[in-house]
């Protein structure tokens, strides 16, 4: 039952009279309600294929993986759709805090940027943090499960060569 739904039912026991109005209320307040962080990961868990590319690779996609798995759980960020992650760090970095991973890990949903510099440019890479030192992330050819493929359990330490810029949350901003 969607708690508008639940809402209306309160609503209508108290105006009845029918002493089960507390009861539901209680219902309502304890009812779980899945945050934008669980369902952005759900749908990374989900393996979805890229409609980008013919062979639903996401390799050279790491932020349109994250940019689509935020869309999917409701949150629309403009910061998520330059054309490279290291462009949508400078976009996050001029509205956002930014933490320092060596200082603070990312917790569970937070978007985490590194450097990643290819024929001269850097373009940056991204994933979604587990909150336990992993994240779900797209994998480049011959790394995690094989070529643009999505790794949901890719140890963050995995990216130790690469220059970490920072995590953001994307929700609060925070």
């Amino acid at each position: 039952m969607s708690l508008a739904r639940l809402a209306k039912v309160v609503l209508l026991a108290a105006v009845l009279g029918g002493g089960s109005a507390p009861l539901l209320v209680r219902a309502a307040r304890s009812a779980p309600v899945e945050s934008p962080t669980e369902r952005a990961l759900a749908w990374a868990a989900s393996g979805p294929s890229n409609p980008a590319t013919e062979e639903g690779s996401w390799h050279l996609y790491c932020l349109a993986f994250v940019a689509k798995a935020y869309r999917e759980a409701g949150v629309r960020d403009e910061e998520l759709e330059p054309r490279s992650a290291r462009e949508s760090f400078d976009a996050f970095a001029r509205t956002s805090v930014v933490h320092d991973p060596a200082r603070e890990p990312p917790p569970r949903g937070a978007v985490v940027f590194w450097d990643w510099v290819a024929r001269g440019v850097d373009y940056g890479h991204v994933a979604i943090a587990n909150g336990d030192g992993t994240c779900a992330t797209t994998c480049a050819p011959g790394k995690g499960d094989g070529a643009g493929t999505i790794q949901t359990r890719c140890p963050l330490a995995a990216f130790a060569h690469l220059h970490a810029l920072g995590w953001i949350d994307p929700v609060t901003r925070k």
